[in-house]
């Protein structure tokens, strides 16, 4: 288990490398792979270091100042990185584009996933469900995504294109629903009560499901 101190890091770290490894080219993708370090720091493909607190302000309000002493073993790369987080964070927000709702659903399960991977409460109140699945999507849309478990991996996300046999379903009403789901800016209960979110099939697992989502809400850094 990862310490439940850092854990809020790492799903934002992790989300942001699910985000950039779909908008970025395989070599830029690794770039920006994290690696949690000794003393509260992290890397991002072993060329850039923050503080757990700086990579925070970067996400929060886009200053956040790297170690220096990584930033200059490897300038043209950190740059790179660099512009890499910005090109995101401009994308990761309320009005983003339509052609973002895919990313921004993935990098928001790839969070949650951190959790009930390596948060002790989350990871207990999944327990009963590692033979059972979930399909997320857009209604009316083709692609989704399935959350299921791997007996080597844990908990894990696969962009689907067609509609895999799932135990259970969570439908947004539309594009801008997810948006504002992924970014946290809707309660999820709110939002199945008016109808904006739609529950399929089995409704325990829906609603562990949300609370460890509210959870990964409550917790994470997220743009401002």
């Amino acid at each position: 288990m990862v310490d439940h101190e850092r854990l809020p890091v790492l799903a934002a770290a992790l989300s942001i490398h699910a985000f950039g490894s779909q908008i970025f080219n395989e070599k830029m993708g690794e770039c920006l792979k994290p690696r949690l370090l000794p003393h509260h720091q992290i890397s991002f493909g072993d060329i850039l270091v923050f503080k757990d607190e700086q990579l925070n302000q970067l996400i929060e309000h886009k200053f956040g100042l790297p170690n220096l002493t990584s930033f200059l073993r490897r300038p043209f790369k950190s740059l790179q990185v660099l512009l890499g987080f910005w090109k995101i964070g401009r994308r990761f927000h309320s009005k983003a584009s339509p052609t973002d709702v895919q990313n921004l659903i993935y990098s928001s399960l790839i969070a949650i996933c951190v959790y009930l991977n390596h948060h002790q409460s989350a990871s207990l109140v999944f327990a009963d469900e590692k033979a059972n699945s979930l399909l997320v999507r857009v209604r009316g849309k083709q692609e989704g995504f399935y959350i299921s478990y791997d007996q080597g991996s844990g908990w894990v996300v696969t962009h689907v294109q067609e509609h895999p046999i799932s135990t259970a379903g969570l439908e947004f009403q539309n594009e801008e629903v997810a948006i504002q789901s992924s970014l946290g800016l809707i309660n999820s209960w709110v939002g199945i009560t008016d109808g904006r979110i739609h529950l399929l099939g089995r409704i325990p697992m829906l609603d562990k499901f949300g609370y460890v989502a509210r959870m990964v809400q409550r917790s994470i850094p997220r743009p401002k």
